[in-house]
């Protein structure tokens, strides 16, 4: 399949999820969708664990381990 033919496939299913007006149809594609498609599982991490990243960052900032860019 082509790049070109994919990115037309795309812009018509985009094109026909526009005018669906029917719930339980966008129901359906959303399921299809969420169970088809892999996202990256993501850890919800604790405010402290947060906390601690962002400082290491800032101490490797400082230190000049990060390159900035402006």
């Amino acid at each position: 399949m082509t790049t070109a033919s994919l990115q037309e496939r795309k812009l018509n299913i985009i094109g026909q999820l526009l005018i669906i007006n029917d719930d339980k149809i966008f129901q359906k594609v959303e399921k299809i969708l969420d169970k088809s498609i892999e996202r990256p599982h993501l850890n919800k991490m604790s405010k402290e664990e947060l906390l601690i990243r962002a400082k290491k960052a800032d101490m490797e900032i400082a230190s000049g381990e990060v390159l900035r860019i402006n």
